[in-house]
């Protein structure tokens, strides 16, 4: 967890200026962010990067309250070519992220906020920006993270589509979607989590998700995913299995067809197997279209009769998801609060 915004990044000790053969061995200049007018050098592991203390201020209180501190009569902290050194605890590839947008105009950036981001760039803003108070890149990550990960079945089928705006890299999707759910339980983005499970148990067999790389994801939430996964599978059986005492699936005295077609038996088996599981025992992905073989049976049934069961299949699709939370054990949608609420 990083450490609180309020606090002062460390300042490193020494009293003279010092080269690069007197600092800590391994010590290298980023090639990017070695700007030869900086004024400030921040140091996030062994990289250093020189760049300007405007610039940092422009864009984070935390970095505008630490320059405005007092000035000694005579510096205490060490000093590379007349700059002086804070060092962050920060990975310094975060702090090149951050960098790489502050300065949109230096050669290498490749941060456009305008384009798809990988799961690790968008971990490094949200953490960037939490920690030292960037309001727009925390917001623009967690939007992103919201618009991928939704509340809404609405908001999820726009999810697919190819208008919804700059999203995530799900290269690799399996990847992508655990170290998702791991950010979000570091950094209490609850509202992510059911969808975000509910895309994990749809992209991979129980035995998969609970053998997958615990550097990303931690035991505990792999469990959490197959045991909601199991919910998932008893809801959406039982749900569908009603359809047979539903007086609005397929009523016989709205069917328009003087052809036989597929009987209600015969589509509401059509139905279970679907949303059962896939070949690879992956769960339903809550797709608004009709999985096959379903969708097959559908094709073949008069207009009327298949008014009804599309209606039928919203209607699941809404039920399921209104319950989705309690079946991966979290909450309920509205008691659901992210930090930022």
């Amino acid at each position: 967890m990083s450490e609180p915004a309020a606090k002062r990044p460390k300042l490193a000790s020494g009293d003279e200026d010092a080269t690069m053969s007197d600092l800590s061995g391994g010590i290298t200049r980023s090639e990017d962010f070695w700007l030869d007018d900086g004024n400030i050098i921040l140091q996030a592991e062994s990289t250093q990067f020189r760049v300007h203390k405007s610039m940092l201020a422009r864009h984070s209180t935390v970095f505008k309250d630490m320059f405005s501190f007092p000035q000694p009569a005579e510096p205490l902290d060490p000093v590379v070519e007349g700059c002086p050194v804070v060092t962050l605890s920060d990975p310094a590839w975060d702090v090149e992220v951050i960098l790489s947008i502050f300065y949109d105009n230096v050669k290498c950036s490749v941060i456009d906020l305008e384009k798809a981001l990988s799961i690790d760039e968008i971990k490094a803003i949200l953490s960037m920006a939490k920690k030292y108070d960037i309001a727009y890149l925390r917001d623009r990550a967690l939007e992103r993270l919201r618009r991928c990960f939704p509340t809404t079945v609405k908001a999820w089928d726009a999810s697919f589509g190819d208008a919804n705006g700059p999203t995530i890299h799900f290269k690799p999707p399996l990847d992508t979607v655990e170290a998702v759910i791991a950010l979000a339980l570091e950094h209490g983005i609850p509202t992510i989590l059911p969808s975000a499970y509910l895309y994990l148990a749809a992209l991979a067999p129980p035995e998969k998700i609970a053998g997958g790389d615990k550097s990303i994801l931690s035991l505990e939430a792999r469990l959490q995913c197959i045991l909601g996964r199991d919910n998932l599978i008893r809801e959406i059986h039982s749900s569908v299995q009603l359809w047979w005492y539903d007086r609005e699936f397929m009523p016989p005295e709205r069917c328009n067809m003087d052809q036989l077609h597929p009987s209600r038996a015969e589509v509401l088996d059509a139905f279970v197997t679907a949303l059962w599981l896939t070949d690879e025992r992956t769960v339903w992905d809550f797709n608004a279209k009709i999985p096959t073989p379903a969708e097959e049976k559908v094709a073949r049934l008069c207009a009327s009769c298949a008014d009804t069961v599309k209606l039928c299949y919203r209607r699941v699709r809404r039920e399921i998801w209104r319950r989705l939370p309690e079946l991966f054990d979290l909450p309920p949608w509205r008691e659901l609060k992210d930090f930022d609420a």
